[in-house]
Parts: structure tokens; sequence; C-alpha cells
């Protein structure tokens, strides 16, 4: 079952409202029946701490929520210092260790839904959900210009989308373990050339960027890249290693292109224990791309699916969430370890489903 059919991935995932879309920009914030091409949001949640809820978020935070909310939606500047001030006030109050809005807009034609999710992370949790290394210092040399080979590629692809010349073409990634936007484009098809030779050509030296480099947007190109590398085995040890970086864009990018190696190339092993721990790091972005490589993962591994349901506590969980990416996903990968076919709302069932569990199968 291809991932994409269990629910659509993320356009984009964000600290800050994503720029209203054309057109938008005076209509009202929530979304008319007969106008779907408005943005709205869909959906307002919390993750991470049980002092935290959306009652308790609005409760603190009053009109000045519903006010950045607007704003947010219909792209007014002024929405990036709301953000900051009420964030700065519901920490003022908690003292979290770590705390950031999710803000996501999906990939769903007609309907521009966004869903906004506040992240935390407790002090004494802090060791066990953000177990990343320190920030790396060094600025290694952009081998062979790949990184700067690979920010023309995205800039490409982006304006080759907006111009709707992709519409129709098929994203394929010939000699490749995953890619963005795939090659089949004319314009498109000397990127992968060049990539699937250069990345082979120059391993060390990428690799001294995904781990050293100071700059987390070259490491996360550097984690993209290496999906052009002819051994499967050492890119899965690198990027599972990078699970761990500091920077979510890193993690995310590691991520994506582990998911797309357990989906498409399964003779490829991955060690399950670092995605299933990733289930409960701090973002929207963490959990979401770790439920999808566990999901593929554990369509016909046994050891996949004795480790998800190691974590049936942290799917339970991410069960209930408002983000779609996250709650399909959990349900589908919850009903394929248990035989159970309850209802993805019937919580209570799923949780008697989990109480029920040995205690030797459960990691808490």
């Amino acid at each position: 079952m291809c991932l994409i059919s269990v629910v659509s991935a993320p356009l984009r995932a964000e600290e800050s409202f994503p720029a209203p879309a054309l057109g938008t920009e005076k209509k009202s914030s929530k979304a008319p029946v007969d106008t779907p091409d408005v943005p709205y949001i869909a959906s307002l949640d919390t993750y991470g701490s049980e002092r935290l809820s959306e009652p308790v978020v609005r409760k603190v935070l009053g009109k000045e929520l519903d006010e950045w909310l607007k704003k947010g939606v219909t792209g007014d500047p002024s929405a990036v210092a709301l953000q900051k001030a009420i964030t700065k006030k519901l920490n003022d109050k908690f003292k979290f260790e770590f705390i950031q809005w999710s803000i996501m807009q999906y990939l769903q034609p007609g309907d521009l839904a966004i869903r906004v999710t506040l992240d935390v992370v407790e002090p004494q949790d802090k060791k066990r959900r953000m177990p990343f290394y320190p920030e790396p210092t060094e600025s290694p040399a952009d081998p062979a210009g790949l990184i700067k080979k690979w920010q023309d590629y995205q800039a490409t692809a982006l304006e080759l989308g907006n111009k709707g010349e992709l519409d129709r073409v098929e994203i394929k990634c010939p000699g490749a373990l995953h890619c963005l936007f795939g090659h089949l484009h004319p314009k498109l098809k000397p990127f992968g050339e060049y990539f699937s030779r250069e990345v082979n050509r120059n391993f060390e030296p990428l690799k001294a960027v995904l781990q050293k480099h100071k700059n987390g947007d070259s490491r996360g190109a550097a984690a993209f890249l290496f999906a052009y590398y002819k051994d499967g085995a050492k890119v899965v040890d690198l990027l599972v290693d990078r699970i761990r970086d500091p920077d979510s864009l890193v993690r995310n990018n590691a991520l994506r292109v582990l998911g797309d190696i357990a989906e498409f190339h399964p003779n490829v092993k991955i060690p399950v224990k670092p995605i299933a721990e990733a289930l409960d790091y701090p973002l929207v972005t963490d959990r979401s791309k770790a439920l999808f490589v566990l999901y593929a993962l554990a369509e016909s591994d046994e050891q996949a699916q004795k480790v998800a349901t190691e974590h049936a506590k942290a799917l339970l969980q991410l069960l209930s969430s408002e983000q779609p990416n996250q709650s399909g996903v959990a349900y589908a990968i919850l009903r394929r370890i248990s035989g159970k076919n309850f209802a993805p709302t019937e919580f209570d069932k799923w949780k008697g489903w989990y109480n029920r569990l040995p205690a030797e199968k459960k990691k808490d």
C-alpha cells in the first residue's frame, strides 16, 4: 500500500504561517463553502505536555490567540511579532524546555486547510525526547558544487511547478533511492545525471557536510543528495544517524529519504528502534516522517511490527492528533500490529487493547 494513499503529504511545515495563496489575501479567514480556495484554520491542538491542551491555550491567551490566527491566515506581517509574544506568554507561565508552533498546510486540491499544533517538551523529558547532537561548528567545502546544484534543482523545479509544467510529469528517480521532483522533465534531467555522478565521486567530503557543516540547510541538502549514492546500506547508516541532528530540517530530510527506502527498496535494511523513538520527538514533522517510515517497515517485517507494538502508547497518542498525517498513519499501523478493526475515533477500545497487552510487549 502506497504511503500517499494513507494521507496526503504536507505541502509545508513551518514555524510561522505560510504566505497566503494568490488571490486570497483580502478574503475571510474562515472558509466559506462556496470558495474552498480560501485558507482557514481547520484545527488547533497541542502535543508534549499533560499540562497543556487547546482549552488551556485559549484560556491563557484569550483574544490574542484569535487575533494571531486571523492575521496569520490573511498574511498580515504583524502576525510574526504577535506569535513571538504569545509564545513567550505561554512559556513564561509553563517554563517548557522547548516550545514551537507547527503550522501545516496540506496538498489538498480545493482545500487550503491550515492545521496548527503547539509542540512543547517538558524539562524532565528533554533527554528522552531531544537526544540530539550538539550544533556543528565547521564549514566544510561544497564538494563539486553539489549543495549549490541541489539548491538550483529545487528552485528550477518550483518554478516549473508554479507554471504547471510538472502537473502531468511522473516523479521518478532513475538510479536514486529518493528524489523530490523527479528528473523526467527535460530541465530536471541534467540535475539527476549530475547528482548520480558527483555524489558517488565525493562520498567522504559530502559526508563531512552532512555531519559537520554549521549550516542546517547545507546539511539538509546533503541528506537528500545521499539518496543518489550507489550503496543503500551506507546511505541508511548515515541518515539514521542524522535523525539525531539538532536541526529539524535535517531530521525531516533524513527520515523522508528513509521512508522511500523502506517503501520502495525493502531489500535495504533499516534499524527500526531509532525510527520508533522519533515518534515522540518534539515537532510534528519529526513524528509524521517517523510514522511514514515505521508504516512501511511494519508492512511485512515481523521485527518492525514487534518494535511498533512496544511503542503502541506513542501511536495511541498520535491517533488522537488533529494532524491527519499523524492520526491517519498511526491508525494504519495500529490496525496492522493489533489485528483490530476499531474505528479511528474509538479511543477507549484502542486503549483497552493496549492495556491488555502483556507487559513484556510494552516498552513502558
